[in-house]
């Protein structure tokens, strides 16, 4: 009888471990590409998700951090096949997106970005959409920003993300009829002494920065160093992108950003979830957006599996409540752009988390 019993517990035990092993071996993979710079904020991400799901996510995750290297990029996609990936969150920045692109179609993965918004890439396959405002929107209205002070413009360019910044800087000329719009591009490698002749020749009213926060804030305080005031300082979405600390930076408080979410829409979300608190603490949109990203995937995968199609194909019939607001998906001309709350409205253009 005890023969029996062992035998019994035995076998038990290798059942146990077989469907352990089969739900592991089974579970559906996500890519999770990312620029490099983001390791520590993509932990904390992960780390709020789970926590607010209470529970893994119900996918194992895959992370692919990467730069502006085509070849890097476009190996990240190809290792990422080769596991058997069929769905990303990301990448970071629309000139990745570029690249990834005709892999994406190749081997048909849907990508959802938390933050590509360049109209040279969304609209382009199916396979790429993006809870973010399209840089048509976001360029347009910082464009009507900085008519209200007239007189020229000048624009801080990243020379690395070439894809967005040429479009926005495209868009926002187009639409700025307040005086002349300059263009000076950053790169690693910029000099103040750039920013010092630009200044001082063309005495330009407002800066619109359309760069990354660790550039933004160089700028910044290279500007405080001359003797010419600008009357405004805006930013497009992608001075909110990267790691960083507003206490460390207060020269940055003197810019105003769009931001692509309703900030009364995430103070909501956190007074229902105060335990979240403090990892949202001074977060930036890159952050709010890729939490917001992961979770519409966890939907998306209870509904529809890693069927990139069937999502595809069922995004427009639904709506996604995100902390920073409602996501809804449409078609049309430019195939799946994303619709939040208050797009539109100039309230938008709103300090960077600095309240």
């Amino acid at each position: 009888m005890k023969h029996y019993l062992l035998y019994g517990l035995l076998l038990l035990a290798a059942l146990v471990f077989l469907m352990s092993w089969y739900t592991a071996s089974h579970k559906i993979k996500v890519g999770l590409v990312y620029h490099k710079d983001l390791e520590k904020m993509v932990d904390l991400v992960i780390e709020a998700a789970e926590r607010y799901s209470g529970r893994e996510l119900p996918f194992s995750i895959i992370r692919k951090p990467v730069d502006f290297d085509k070849d890097e990029i476009e190996r990240a996609v190809e290792d990422l096949h080769r596991e058997g990936v069929r769905l990303i969150v990301g990448p970071t920045y629309s000139t990745q997106a570029q690249f990834m692109i005709p892999l994406l179609e190749k081997f048909r993965i849907l990508a959802i970005s938390p933050t590509v918004t360049s109209p040279a890439v969304l609209g382009v396959t199916q396979y790429l959409v993006s809870i973010s405002v399209s840089d048509e929107i976001q360029a347009r209205e910082l464009a009507r920003a900085a008519m209200e002070n007239g007189g020229d413009a000048l624009l801080v360019l990243d020379e690395r993300n070439y894809v967005y910044t040429k479009n926005f800087a495209a868009n926002f000329i187009s639409e700025y009829k307040g005086g002349n719009a300059y263009i000076m591009t950053v790169d690693e490698k910029w000099t103040p002494q750039k920013v010092y002749n630009i200044c001082e020749q063309l005495k330009p009213r407002t800066l619109v920065l359309v760069c990354d926060f660790d550039q933004a804030s160089k700028v910044i305080k290279t500007v405080m160093n001359l003797d010419h005031d600008f009357r405004r300082i805006l930013g497009s979405d992608m001075v909110s992108y990267g790691v960083y600390s507003i206490e460390d930076h207060p020269w940055m408080k003197a810019v105003e950003v769009f931001v692509h979410y309703d900030i009364e829409s995430e103070e909501t979300f956190l007074a229902s979830n105060p335990t979240l608190a403090p990892l949202f603490k001074d977060q930036s949109m890159t952050f709010i957006n890729t939490f917001d990203a992961l979770l519409l995937m966890e939907k998306l995968v209870k509904t529809w599996g890693d069927h990139p199609e069937s999502i595809i194909e069922n995004l427009p019939k639904m709506t996604y409540n995100g902390v920073g607001g409602e996501i809804r998906f449409t078609t049309g001309p430019v195939s799946y752009t994303h619709l939040r709350a208050h797009e539109t409205s100039l309230h938008l253009v709103c300090r960077l988390l600095l309240e």
